[in-house]
């Protein structure tokens, strides 16, 4: 854990994945730990570098990257409308998180 919160303040932000004592995969989310300048391209490697490296993990007894974690990316509490993964308490998607109000997802 503190080797990768470590790399994590290196980066001024973003994610790591730590197996077995290595980093084997970084995302540099140099803005407030939430954003990059960096060209969409670069960031796009990076995230396909993670979840590869994460689907050769074990996750909770479950083979490969969890599949919830790939909406990680898509929530920023500034918001009004936050895509949250459908689930009982909310099961269309998107939930306005100053009233509480669903809307369903369009895809």
């Amino acid at each position: 854990m503190a080797l990768a919160i470590n790399e994590v303040a290196a980066m001024q932000g973003g994610w790591v994945l730590v197996n077995n004592g290595a980093i084997i995969a970084r995302v540099s989310l140099e803005i407030g730990g939430l954003m990059t300048a960096r060209p969409a391209e670069v960031l796009a490697a990076e995230l396909k570098e993670l979840r590869s490296q994460g689907d050769t993990m074990e996750w909770h007894g479950t083979q490969g990257f969890p599949r919830l974690m790939i909406f990680a990316t898509l929530t920023c509490t500034p918001w009004h409308w936050v895509l949250v993964v459908p689930q009982p308490e909310f099961p269309n998607g998107f939930v306005n998180v100053t009233t509480g109000e669903t809307h369903p997802i369009v895809w």
